[in-house]
């Protein structure tokens, strides 16, 4: 996994199967640069992880965030 990838699952474990909302996500992957934060990096960052998980693993919360399902 890539450093952003790492980042991310470990706010999905740690939040368990509570949403993690967007605010939160940006916060953790570019909290010190903040300019680079963009929905379009997100969803290529959770697209590729999602090729690297078993299926329907990560869910899409529409307008509100992600979260697993286990």
């Amino acid at each position: 996994l890539t450093k952003n990838e790492t980042l991310l699952m470990q706010a999905f474990i740690k939040n368990q199967t509570k949403i993690t909302t967007l605010q939160e996500i940006f916060h953790i992957l570019w909290q010190d640069e903040p300019h680079l934060a963009s929905t379009k990096t997100l969803k290529s960052i959770i697209s590729r992880l999602r090729k690297k998980l078993p299926d329907t693993i990560i869910e899409n919360v529409y307008s509100l965030g992600y979260r697993l399902i286990y």
